[in-house]
């Protein structure tokens, strides 16, 4: 677990035995954060008063080390205006300050930024010690279960581990201490657990009996190392189909022979074992053999394999999706990318019916139109989801491509929606229940792993920010090619982490052209054709880049890009390699994009946080809504959605990643108001009517005396009172001016409010800490000299002139208003 921002310190350090031990210490600490350390943040004087907690969820944990720093500059700052606290006072609060972070620090969950060295011209440390491939194998191999082998597994004939000859039984003990003990060097990866091993072992004995009975090898010479040749483990394997297992028993059948090979092979000096001649040659078989696995083999319709009919028809369907005027089409022409989703769907479809539907069509008879036939289309969705595993967003994109081929092959439909076409309808009425299921499927919209922070993405590109660094950390020079990648990651991540828009975007900036530079920050202007919803609404998109990134953004055009000649100005680019230096200056596609945050966050984090994660751009929509939502102005959302190209409904459908608990628990309390209850140090009037101050209450100030104080407070009440009950959406203005004291009824230790309406008479059910708020108001009431009878009125007036008459609906509306603003009337 690891935390990242102050607040969720704070509720820790609030939670631990110093404080239990030292209340005032939480205390302190609180005051010298809102008084000393905040401000610098930018926070106003209201929000560090009333919103302390939402002041720290706003500040990263790693600006902890700052901390110091800033109360000594704000100690200066207040001893040069001559306001300076007491020498007592300040011990108090450096003692607070430096207790947190000595306690922080001490915590498993702390993770420190780690030092870029005594010299800014020198980059950090750069390398995690474990690439990309690495971490993915490493992964791969924990989700290996050998399901095939556990469910249908072979059993030995003859031998068992007992009748083995003493020395395979020794090699059985070595391979099993290899996989399943801690701490291995020569394994170099992660041990297996001795589940996974005892199933490994079954399928091992089984092949040594099989060495035994088929290839007849007397008990001297027989051996494990035997499965890591290629020719007995495909013997082998032929044997094993041959009893009707399939491919998925072979594939993991060749998965523990590589095991067997990297035991038999410790001095290898390589983490995938590359320097063992026979490592390529089996990790080829497996392939070869998992692509004929129905469950995650290639099925797809091959270009190779397509009939000259079939192609014609693919051709004649891509000028009526592409072409700019198709009156057939009754629409406007869909995206190239639309189009590329489309055509995969027909090949997985085609291909599908080729290799695996019960019909296994010979590629001569395939045509388009069969993806039109529900009788075809449904067992290929089933069997999509059930055998391969897909998500019913797959299948929801295979209906829609259903459709959209249902009506080219019906352009005789007289209506702009083909709704008088009945083959049309009844792909349409499919494709709409697959997309309802995909709608409605459980952990749909649920991230693999756990979402990086936005503070640890801020982290990550101050991080890429140093990386740019002209030295490496032992001071020698670093070459030209690598500082330009540094930059060119730097700057993509850091436009991806503070203006979160899609990679395309980012990847087509151009100067001049998308691209601008104006006075104090660039900006992003898109046409209609040049993002994603511009095609449907037909606007284009204009957009500011962080003000904040501008120098660097100079820097990078100025310094690096315009040394790389091209016949584009595009910002981003290719920056070649040694295999191939010709790629430097060609344009980044999406895969390259892709691999490089991919690759770049996989080192980043893993040398930060000590744990490396998996990103990709898309991501980081996920991580900006998701922080503007839990921490952000609410005014924001609109803006920032269409920053991102979206509805705001859209951003938060698509990208919030709260947890429903998060959500709702912004609810709690929201009956309790922000209201001082305390009185006033002074009995002198304000010199203005606050802010809260109902039209009731606008009275003459000349005729208020001291008991204005009282008043103030029992207003407040009444006002909580107003607020909790209009809350419910239970009652009108109406109703909550007639109500009376005794209409708060009490049964088995439950309160109701009678209510009388035209229907009749009701009782709405109050929570009790609704009833605690209305009997604070009944009590200060009593307390001013008021005798509360049944038939008083519930809410009354308050002040010289209306105190305590019965409150009207417009005073009722004029409450609510005063601090929620403008609501809809209830009468």
């Amino acid at each position: 677990m690891v935390l990242n921002t102050i607040s969720e310190a704070v509720q820790r350090f609030d939670e631990s035995p110093e404080i239990r031990n030292n209340p005032r210490l939480g205390d302190n600490l609180k005051s010298v954060l809102r008084r000393y350390i905040l401000p610098s943040y930018d926070f106003t004087p209201e929000e560090l008063r009333h919103q302390l907690d939402q002041c720290l969820a706003k500040v990263s944990l790693r600006d902890l080390k700052d901390f110091e720093a800033k109360f000594e500059a704000q100690l200066q700052l207040l001893q040069s205006q001559g306001t300076l606290p007491s020498a007592g006072t300040v011990r108090n609060y450096r003692s607070a300050l430096n207790r947190f972070r000595g306690w922080v620090e001490e915590q498993p969950w702390f993770v420190p930024v780690l030092p870029v060295g005594p010299q800014s011209d020198r980059a950090p440390v750069m390398s995690v010690g474990r690439s990309k491939a690495v971490l993915t194998e490493q992964k791969r191999a924990a989700k290996q279960t050998f399901g095939y082998l556990a469910a249908f597994p072979l059993q030995p004939q003859v031998l068992t581990l007992e009748s083995l000859p003493e020395t395979v039984q020794q090699q059985f003990l070595g391979l099993e201490a290899f996989w399943t003990k801690p701490d291995v060097p020569a394994r170099k990866g992660d041990p297996i657990e001795a589940a996974k091993f005892a199933i490994c072992q079954n399928v091992l004995l089984v092949f040594v009996d099989w060495l035994s009975i088929e290839k007849a090898l007397p008990a001297a010479e027989l051996n494990l190392q035997s499965m890591g040749v290629m020719e007995d483990l495909q013997a082998f394997i032929e044997w094993g189909l041959l009893q009707k297992q399939g491919y998925g028993w072979a594939s993991e059948v060749a998965e523990v022979a590589l095991l067997v090979v990297k035991w038999a092979n410790p001095q290898s000096k390589q983490y995938h074992f590359a320097d063992v001649p026979v490592i390529w040659p089996l990790k080829r078989y497996i392939q070869q053999l998992k692509s004929q696995r129905e469950d995650i083999g290639f099925y797809r319709l091959q270009p190779s394999e397509v009939s000259e009919r079939l192609r014609v028809q693919l051709d004649r369907y891509r000028s009526f999706c592409l072409d700019l005027e198709v009156p057939e089409r009754k629409g406007k022409a869909i995206a190239e990318k639309t189009l590329k989703v489309y055509f995969e769907g027909i090949h997985a479809f085609l291909g599908w019916l080729h290799r695996y539907s019960p019909w296994l069509t010979s590629l001569s008879e395939l045509e388009l139109a069969d993806i039109t036939n529900l009788d075809l289309l449904q067992p290929f969705i089933s069997w999509g989801i059930n055998v391969r595993k897909n998500r019913y967003g797959w299948a929801k994109n295979v209906g829609q491509t259903a459709l959209s081929v249902a009506k080219f092959l019906n352009p005789q439909a007289r209506r702009k929606d083909f709704s008088d076409v009945e083959q049309v309808e009844l792909v349409r009425e499919y494709a709409r229940y697959l997309q309802e299921q995909d709608r409605n499927q459980e952990g749909k919209d649920e991230p693999e792993g756990r979402l990086l922070t936005f503070q640890e993405a801020q982290v990550i590109v101050e991080y890429l920010k140093k990386c740019c660094a002209p030295l490496d950390k032992y001071g020698d020079e670093r070459s030209f090619r690598a500082q330009l990648q540094a930059w060119q990651r730097y700057l993509i991540i850091a436009l991806l982490t503070y203006c979160p828009v899609r990679q395309k975007e980012i990847r087509e900036m151009e100067q001049g052209k998308t691209l601008f530079r104006e006075a104090d920050r660039y900006w992003v202007k898109l046409k209609p054709s040049q993002h994603k919803a511009g095609r449907r609404t037909g606007k284009g998109r204009e957009y500011p880049l962080p003000q904040h990134l501008t120098a660097d953004l100079d820097t990078w055009w100025e310094k690096w890009r315009s040394t790389i000649p091209t016949s584009h100005r595009l910002v981003f680019i290719q920056t070649g390699a040694n295999r191939c230096p010709e790629t430097q200056g060609r344009p980044l596609n999406e895969t390259g994009v892709t691999d490089l945050v991919g690759d770049s966050i996989t080192s980043a984090t893993g040398i930060l946080f000590g744990e490396s994660f998996e990103v990709t751009p898309h991501s980081f929509r996920d991580i900006g809504v998701t922080y503007q939502r839990r921490y952000g102005r609410p005014e924001q959302q609109e803006a920032f959605a269409e920053l991102m190209g979206h509805t705001p409904q859209e951003a938060n459908r698509t990208y919030n990643r709260q947890t429903s608990r998060e959500r709702t628990q912004k609810a709690d309390g929201w009956w309790q108001l922000q209201l001082p209850l305390s009185a006033p140090e002074s009995n002198h009037l304000p010199k203005v009517i606050p802010q809260s101050w109902s039209d009731e209450d606008d009275y003459e100030l000349s005729h208020l005396d001291p008991s204005v104080t009282e008043n103030l407070q029992l207003k407040q009440l009444r006002d909580q009172v107003v607020l909790a009950l209009w809350a419910l959406e239970e009652f009108t203005w109406a109703q909550l001016h007639r109500a009376n004291v005794g209409d708060l009824v009490e049964h088995d230790n439950c309160y109701r409010l009678e209510v009388n309406s035209r229907e009749g008479q009701r009782e709405v059910l109050l929570k009790p800490q609704m009833t605690q708020i209305i009997r604070r108001y009944f009590d200060k009431r009593t307390a001013l000299g008021e005798e509360l009878m049944p038939l008083s009125p519930f809410l009354i007036a308050i002040g010289n002139r209306a105190g305590g008459k019965r409150l009207w609906p417009r005073g009722i509306q004029v409450v609510v208003e005063a601090y929620l603003g403008k609501v809809s009337s209830r009468g």
